[in-house]
């Protein structure tokens, strides 16, 4: 037996049409500047900011502001 989340999310899903409707490669070019070629390796910058984004919604979501 396999699970797989994304056959448990719904169709309709915010964050499944979020994806759907933004490109977050342009982020890659915008922070590869700011992201360093040596030391320990960073994290994505599209997992970054949308963990970021998440984050926020849901902390705006639970407060209701």
């Amino acid at each position: 037996m396999h699970f797989r989340l994304s056959e448990r999310v719904p169709k309709h899903n915010f964050y499944r049409r979020l994806r759907e409707l933004l490109d977050w490669e342009f982020l890659r070019p915008q922070t590869r500047p700011v992201y360093s070629h040596t030391g320990q390796p960073s994290f994505d910058p599209v997992v970054f900011f949308k963990l970021v984004l998440v984050g926020r919604l849901e902390t705006s979501s639970a407060t209701g502001a």
